[in-house]
């Protein structure tokens, strides 16, 4: 019995759950991130 490749097909609904869940849990930490970048970049220009 060789390996079997398990697909798994998701709900539309449950899709769209993940990526809200997605959308608010990552992103605001990738724009965090870049306005910690920028406000860093801005503070050695200033100087």
């Amino acid at each position: 019995m060789g390996e079997e490749k398990k697909v798994i097909i998701l709900p539309k609904q449950m899709q769209i759950e993940m990526m809200k869940f997605f959308l608010k849990t990552s992103i605001p930490r990738k724009k965090k991130q870049k306005i910690n970048g920028l406000s860093k970049q801005n503070d050695r220009s200033d100087s």
